[in-house]
């Protein structure tokens, strides 16, 4: 503790990477949910043999794409924030000498870029599905 009675900032830096790691899940979800939103609307609207078929096919692409990119921008934020606190633990094991792993009883690690990797498989997969459905949609008419 400091002479104000706070602890310093390195005791934060757990708190700050379950902050990064939270809002960033929580920003995956919305993009994820706001490109499937938007894809059911343009499946929805190209039942309705539009008159520009193809706009509706490339909008969805481009609303497909500009979620993937957002949703792996914050998998990089995430992956970062994991990294820097894995690279804290190690060095308080390496200077202060307390194994951080052992006392919190943790044998294995998972590489930080693979901790949400059935959630990315998801995510894209339902994403191409949706841009199916709209190509699919469209060749109804």
């Amino acid at each position: 503790m400091t002479d104000q009675g706070r602890a310093h900032p390195q005791c934060d830096a757990p708190l700050d990477v379950d902050r990064a790691v939270e809002g960033g899940k929580n920003r995956r979800w919305e993009v994820f949910k706001w490109t499937i939103a938007l894809n059911t609307v343009l499946a929805t609207a190209a039942l309705t043999k539009p008159k520009l078929p193809m706009a509706l096919l490339l909008l969805s692409v481009l609303a497909s794409l500009m979620g993937g990119f957002l949703i792996e921008h914050y998998d990089r934020r995430m992956t970062k924030a994991r990294d820097r606190a894995r690279n804290l633990v190690e060095w308080i094991r390496t200077n202060a000498y307390i194994d951080m792993y052992a006392t919190m009883g943790e044998n294995t690690l998972i590489p930080t870029g693979a901790k949400d990797a059935f959630e990315r498989k998801f995510f894209f997969g339902t994403i191409a599905a949706s841009v199916i459905a709209v190509a699919i949609a469209l060749s109804l008419k």
